[in-house]
């Protein structure tokens, strides 16, 4: 039986943190595009729902009419694949669903003192102007859901990528001992996985960028 060379243990290893990395780098990338795409889309339903309230019928008062608001939050139930969620808040009042519980006074504090779209965890909150763009009179929220542009990095064609990395992995760790030639076969087969396993994460990362895009 051949010694186990250190040079093999740590071509194996590399091999595997390489994979390791392109898995990570892959959910990070799909998510930031995931969070773009949410940003965009709290911005621009909270300019819609700035443009298309009227205000209240009181002299002076720069708000957005409460009960046209409310229409016009409802009405957006129509196009659930850009709504899916979606939170609009009045003041700190949920008006989709009051199980979204109230928005925290702090958040709502900070979005008039900033003016820009920020994020609470992992939800995108845009501050919601009045028509006369100028005071911040409530916020629209959007949160990551199942039918998202991103999707994990156990995705697509990963899995079958991962599947033949893991053979080879195996192979590769019996063929340490082993002689040269075998575990040369075996560690050739472990890097063929981990080519496949990198380039099925960048086809998932540029799926979701396409997908961030389209919608």
């Amino acid at each position: 039986m051949t010694v186990i060379q250190p040079r093999r243990i740590v071509a194996a290893g590399v091999a595997a943190l390489a994979v390791l990395a392109a898995l990570l780098t892959s959910r990070w990338a799909a998510r930031r595009y995931e969070r773009e795409y949410e940003g965009r889309l709290a911005g621009a339903v909270a300019a819609y729902l700035a443009i298309v309230t009227p205000p209240p019928m009181t002299p002076g008062d720069s708000d957005l009419d409460l009960a046209k608001l409310l229409i016009r939050v409802r009405g957006l139930a129509g196009v659930p694949p850009l709504t899916a969620g979606l939170e609009v808040y009045h003041g700190t009042v949920p008006l989709r669903d009051s199980r979204s519980g109230p928005l925290p006074a702090s958040v709502l504090e900070d979005l008039r003192a900033r003016d820009v779209v920020r994020f609470v965890g992992q939800t995108a909150v845009s501050p919601l102007k009045d028509r006369d763009d100028w005071s911040v009179v409530g916020a629209v929220a959007v949160g990551p859901t199942e039918d998202r542009v991103a999707r994990d990095a156990l995705s697509g064609l990963v899995p079958v990528a991962l599947l033949v990395w893991v053979v080879g992995l195996g192979w590769t760790l019996l063929a340490l001992d082993g002689e040269r030639r075998r575990f040369r076969m075996a560690f050739g087969a472990c890097l063929a996985g981990a080519a496949l396993v990198g380039a099925a994460a960048g086809a998932n990362v540029t799926a979701s960028a396409r997908a961030a895009t389209d919608r």
